[in-house]
C-alpha cells in the first residue's frame, strides 16, 4: 500500500490503529446506551405499549389507511411505471 509523500508511513498507520479502536470504542459505548434505553423506557409511552393498548382512533388510522408511493410518471417507459403503480396499489390494499 502506498501512502501520500507528505505523510510518513508510520505515522499514518499509527492513526488507522488509532481510529479503529476509536470506532470500536463508539461502537461498544453506543450498544450500551442503546440497551441502558430500551431498560429505562417510560411506562405509558407509545413506543413500549402493547399494540391492543394504543388509542382506538390511532389503530383504526394506521388499520385502514395506507399510502401508495408513486414515482414521478415515466414519459420514456409509461408501460414500467404502470406495472409499478399497479403493484403500489395492490401493496396498499387498494383494488378498485
Amino acid at each position: 500500500m502506498s501512502f501520500p509523500h507528505d505523510f510518513p508511513e508510520d505515522d499514518v498507520r499509527q492513526c488507522l490503529t488509532l481510529l479503529r479502536e476509536e470506532v470500536l470504542k463508539l461502537t461498544n459505548e453506543n450498544t450500551v446506551l442503546r440497551e441502558h434505553r430500551d431498560e429505562e423506557s417510560v411506562p405509558g409511552t407509545s413506543s413500549n405499549l402493547p399494540p391492543s393498548a394504543a388509542p382506538a382512533e390511532e389503530r383504526h388510522v394506521n388499520a385502514f389507511y395506507k399510502v401508495p408511493k408513486i414515482a414521478p410518471f415515466f414519459k420514456t417507459d409509461p408501460a414500467l411505471w404502470f406495472i409499478q403503480v399497479e403493484v403500489s396499489l395492490r401493496n396498499a390494499g387498494i383494488t378498485n
